[in-house]
């Protein structure tokens, strides 16, 4: 009855954690090594327990997606034809798959030290005019680090709304700031009065 017993539950641990783990770890490695990861999509893993196996599995199938939507943005990107038409993919993803509605994409000129809207959502939403001409006043873009008043309030002298967060997140290509996205997040929003 012992060595049953035994075989059984030696039987279930394989089964219920042994195959599905070495399931996901192969599965991992084939995503790792592959050129293609829109085929590594296309079976996702499936266990059909729901605990901490079942759980893990999930992750691994989500992470399997996204970074095959990152893979699939970035050729699109590269297919794109001009800046123009990259700004505005940029701030479809924004506003579409990560649902912010205030935002701001510019673009900066570092030899003129400038910086130039070139993606604004909605398309009347106030931007500061003095960042603009002198692109170093951005603190995103003087730093080449990302600006939150989540984290410090106040933190940027050039944040021209009242009663509102935002984050400032620099885009980086060769060592230089080439742009800085913008997100705007209102509570009750009103500008502030520029002396």
């Amino acid at each position: 009855i012992l060595a049953i017993v035994l075989l059984c539950g030696g039987l279930a641990f394989f089964l219920m954690v042994l195959a599905p783990l070495k399931k996901t770890t192969l599965r991992i490695h084939d995503i790792t090594y592959a050129k293609n990861l829109s085929l590594a999509q296309k079976e996702p893993l499936s266990v059909p327990f729901n605990d901490e196996i079942g759980k893990l599995v999930e992750e691994v199938n989500n992470l399997i997606k996204y970074f095959s939507e990152l893979g699939q943005f970035k050729r699109l990107l590269e297919e794109d034809e001009s800046l123009d038409d990259v700004y505005e993919r940029l701030g479809q993803l924004l506003r579409q798959r990560f649902g912010f509605s205030h935002f701001v994409i510019y673009t900066v000129s570092n030899s003129q030290n400038t910086m130039e809207v070139v993606y604004r959502s909605p398309e009347d939403l106030i931007v500061n005019q003095e960042i603009l001409v002198m692109a170093d006043l951005c603190r995103a873009k003087r730093t080449g680090r990302i600006v939150s008043s989540f984290e410090t309030e106040g933190i940027c002298k050039m944040f021209i709304y009242e009663n509102a967060d935002h984050i400032c997140i620099p885009l980086i290509a060769g060592g230089k700031v080439e742009g800085v996205i913008h997100l705007l997040f209102l509570t009750k929003t009103k500008e502030k009065s520029r002396k």
